[in-house]
C-alpha cells in the first residue's frame, strides 16, 4: 500500500498528466473529440484503468484508482464510459471463451469497437424477460429478428451485444439467449429517437435476419438471463458518476447564487439555501465514498455487490435533487431551452434538469431498485 506522500505525488503526476494532454473541448460520446481523447488515453495505458492489466488496465492499486477518477472528474475531462468499458468487457473476462477474449477486449481500449446494449423492446416496459426478439441456429449461425427500442448511442457503434429467445419454457426467463452481433450488415437498422433535451442517445433497432456466428454466444444456449443479471449489475456500476453526469456541480450553483441579489443581499447568504447546499454536499460525498469502495473492489477483480444496486438508486436521486435545487436558484432564467439568443450554459441548465429524471429510469428505474433492495438484498416481506 503507498503511503500518503507517494499518493500525493501520484495525484500530482495524474492533474499535470491531464492537464497537458486533455483537448480544451471533449464532447459527448460519437464526437470527433471524444474520439480524440479516447485515443490519446489509449496510448498512455489509461483507457481502461479498472480492467486487469492483461486486458489493457492500468495496473493502479485501488487508492490510485480512486484517485485518477476524481482527477479526471476534477478536470471535466469524462473517462471512456461506454457500454464496452464498463458491461461487456468486464462479462467477457468473466463468461467469454478464449477466442472471445482475445479478439474483442482489445479492441474495446483501442477504439476499434463501440458497443451498444440490445436488450429493451418496444411492448416489455421494465419486463425484460418477456422479450420476444427471436434467434434460430442454423448451422454455423444464429438468424435474429425482432426488434430492440433505447439502445443507447447505437448509431455511433458497431457491435451490439443483446438478448434473444431461442426457446419458449414454463417460465418466461428459460430459452433467452445472450449473443455478440455485428452491426454492419444489412440486416440490421438503426432509428435515433430525438429526445425531449433536443438530442438523439437512443435508437431503435430492426433486426431482419442479421447474422451472427455461434462463437459469438456468450454463456450456454438459452441460459441468457444468468448472463444479464450479471451484466446488470456492471451496467450500474458505469454509472457510479451519475451525480457528476446529470447534476450540476455545486460550486456552479453556488457562484450564480453569488450573483442573484434580493433586497440587496445575495441569495447565497439565505440561511435556507445554505442548509440545502450543505446537505447535498454531504451527501453527494457520502455517494463517492460508496462509490470509491465498489472501485476499490473491481480494482482487485471483486464482482460488483449489492452496493452497486444501493450506490445508482442514491446516485441517480440525488443528481435529480441537485438539479431542482439549481433550477430554484436560477429562477426564470432556468426556463431557458430552445432559443437562439440565449446563452448555451443557460440552454443547458433545463436539458440537464430533463435529463437527470431520465437517469433515474435508465439502468433500472429507482422503483424497481427499491424492489431489488427490499426483496432479494435485505430480505424484508413483500407487502
Amino acid at each position: 500500500m503507498e503511503t500518503d506522500k507517494e499518493l500525493e505525488e501520484f495525484r500530482l503526476e495524474v492533474r499535470q498528466w491531464i492537464r497537458e494532454n486533455k483537448p480544451e473541448v471533449v464532447g459527448d460520446f460519437g464526437t470527433p473529440s471524444y474520439y480524440k481523447w479516447g485515443k490519446i488515453l489509449y496510448e498512455k495505458g489509461w483507457a481502461v484503468p479498472s480492467w486487469p492489466v492483461e486486458y489493457g488496465g492500468s495496473g493502479f492499486s485501488p487508492q490510485q484508482l480512486v484517485i485518477f477518477q476524481q482527477e479526471m472528474m476534477a478536470a471535466d475531462a469524462p473517462a471512456l464510459r461506454s457500454t464496452g468499458v464498463n458491461m461487456i468487457g468486464p462479462l467477457i473476462m468473466k463468461l467469454g471463451t478464449d477466442w472471445q477474449k482475445e479478439y474483442y477486449l482489445p479492441k474495446i481500449p483501442s477504439l476499434e469497437h463501440f458497443w451498444s446494449q440490445g436488450f429493451s423492446e418496444p411492448d416489455t416496459g421494465s419486463d425484460l424477460a418477456s422479450l420476444t426478439t427471436e434467434a434460430v441456429l442454423e448451422g454455423d449461425e444464429f438468424v435474429i429478428n425482432g426488434k430492440k427500442i433505447w439502445t443507447s448511442y447505437a448509431q455511433y457503434c458497431n457491435m451490439m451485444f443483446l438478448l434473444v429467445r431461442t426457446k419458449t419454457g414454463e417460465k418466461k426467463q428459460d430459452g433467452i439467449t445472450f449473443l455478440l452481433l455485428d452491426v454492419d450488415q444489412p440486416g440490421v437498422e438503426l432509428h435515433p429517437i430525438k429526445l425531449i433535451i433536443g438530442k438523439s442517445e437512443f435508437c431503435e433497432t430492426f433486426l431482419n435476419n442479421a447474422r451472427t456466428p455461434k462463437r459469438n454466444l456468450l454463456g450456454e444456449i438459452d441460459q441468457g438471463w444468468k448472463v444479464a443479471k450479471a451484466l446488470l449489475a456492471n451496467e450500474r456500476v458505469g454509472i457510479l458518476d451519475r451525480p457528476n453526469l446529470v447534476g450540476i456541480n455545486l460550486d456552479r450553483i453556488k457562484e450564480y447564487a453569488k450573483k442573484v441579489v434580493i433586497n440587496g443581499k445575495s441569495l447565497f447568504h439565505d440561511p435556507i439555501l445554505r442548509r440545502r447546499l450543505t446537505k447535498l454536499e454531504m451527501d453527494q460525498a457520502c455517494t463517492r465514498f460508496t462509490n470509491n469502495r465498489i472501485i476499490a473492489a473491481l480494482s482487485q477483480g471483486l464482482a460488483p455487490g449489492p452496493e452497486a444496486a444501493f450506490a445508482k438508486l442514491y446516485s441517480t436521486e440525488l443528481g435529480k435533487r441537485i438539479n431542482d435545487t439549481m433550477m430554484g436558484v436560477m429562477g426564470p432564467d432556468s426556463q431557458v431551452f430552445i432559443d437562439e439568443k440565449s446563452a448555451e450554459d443557460e440552454m443547458e441548465i433545463s436539458r440537464l434538469f430533463l435529463f437527470a429524471y431520465a437517469a433515474t429510469i435508465a439502468a433500472g428505474s429507482s422503483e424497481i431498485l427499491r424492489n431489488i433492495i427490499s426483496k432479494r438484498i435485505l430480505g424484508l416481506p413483500s407487502v
